[in-house]
């Protein structure tokens, strides 16, 4: 990585109480949140992505500024935001975090921004920062370049972040713990990088932890085609002719593992049900996201045959790890439900549970649980 990046980013104070308020209240409320996200502003930062025809940038919020406190920073803690790329919202659920568990001082706040054409063009940016489809950048596609804001060329969004990872592993000397969290659309970018990175292996050789928590998402990538078929057994096996002649693409990438992108199927899909099994995954749900008609639930037939509703599909996916993966998986793959919680990241993620677990501090008789755990707060 070159050695300058850190002279071309710029850092921003954030220091309002009143907008922390405005988060929590936000993050609580999904279905506002929803309403009042349409185009985003552009966040002030860059950092610079390369590629082989030249150089993008990636539009982030990051506390301190990257090459700041660089002999100071043990934590990198990156929250990948929802749909509708309000990436300092997420900041500042961050900043709360760090916050609560007095590690301010050694975490390294990391908020990614993938933009929409739209995003830039209503706040007139066009310094070469990197965009793409909104579903394009949960999915690790590549980053688009279109007549009236071209681009030398693209990156797809998860070879993006691990550019961001392997900078501060290479900057900050006594960094020991990277965490990646996403709530929502985040979750399902969050579950997918999980599988398919490849800066993860790299980190654990330097001795380096690498956790992921995966929040609430309308769907996840399978590595096969057999789907839950008895819920009353908690069976899996292949989808039955009907449902497969009604729904002929429900395999199809995000939600299967047919007709990966070019980011997923350099990966292959034998190293990508590889990975996932080795890597550290806490999924937390809120008990109350059970709402078949949920604000920006996936309703599509592939997703429909994940589970009704975000609840329900964790649940299934959970136990779909077991049967695809092995049940050792469990050892690594936890699944905690948290009652009384809906569709909030906020709550979600200033949990006990959840901050406990990005800081490595989760109790021993938690830790070790195979099965899904439901929290009480």
């Amino acid at each position: 990585m070159k050695q300058d990046r850190s002279r071309l980013i710029s850092n921003t104070r954030w220091t309002s109480w009143a907008l922390a308020l405005l988060t929590a209240a936000l993050l609580a409320r999904p279905s506002f949140v929803q309403a009042q996200q349409s185009d985003q502003p552009i966040m002030p930062e860059r950092f610079p992505l390369e590629i082989e025809s030249g150089t993008l940038k990636l539009a982030h919020l990051a506390q301190p500024a990257l090459g700041e406190g660089t002999d100071r920073i043990r934590t990198l803690l990156i929250n990948v935001h929802g749909t509708f790329r309000n990436a300092e919202l997420y900041h500042r659920v961050s900043q709360r975090i760090a916050n609560r568990a007095r590690r301010n001082n050694s975490t390294l706040i990391f908020t990614p921004q993938f933009p929409m054409l739209s995003d830039l063009r209503a706040d007139r940016v066009n310094d070469s920062v990197a965009y793409w489809t909104n579903p394009g950048w949960k999915r690790g596609d590549l980053s688009q370049s279109r007549p009236e804001m071209r681009r030398p060329g693209g990156i797809s969004s998860y070879a993006a972040l691990e550019q961001v990872i392997d900078y501060v592993a290479n900057h900050y000397p006594k960094l020991e713990r990277v965490v990646v969290v996403g709530h929502s659309a985040g979750g399902q970018y969050t579950n997918r990088f999980a599988a398919s990175n490849r800066v993860h292996d790299e980190l654990v050789a330097r001795g380096i932890d690498v956790h992921y928590i995966v929040s609430n998402p309308s769907s996840y990538v399978y590595f096969c085609d057999h789907r839950l078929i008895d819920e009353e057994t908690n069976s899996f096996g292949p989808v039955p002719r009907s449902q497969r002649e009604s729904c002929p693409h429900f395999n199809r990438y995000t939600r299967g593992s047919d007709g990966l992108n070019t980011y997923m199927a350099r990966v292959g899909l034998e190293r990508l049900k590889r990975q996932y099994a080795e890597r550290d995954v806490t999924y937390i749900m809120g008990a109350d996201d059970n709402d078949p008609d949920g604000a920006y639930l996936d309703r599509t037939c592939g997703a429909l045959l994940q589970g009704p509703h975000r609840l329900a599909r964790a649940q299934t996916y959970h136990a779909y790890l077991a049967y695809r993966l092995g049940p050792e998986v469990h050892e690594r793959h936890h699944l905690y439900v948290l009652d009384g919680v809906g569709h909030s990241a906020f709550t979600i993620f200033l949990s006990d549970l959840a901050v406990r677990t990005i800081y490595d501090q989760l109790p021993a008789s938690r830790r070790d649980q195979a099965r899904e755990v439901t929290v009480s707060e």
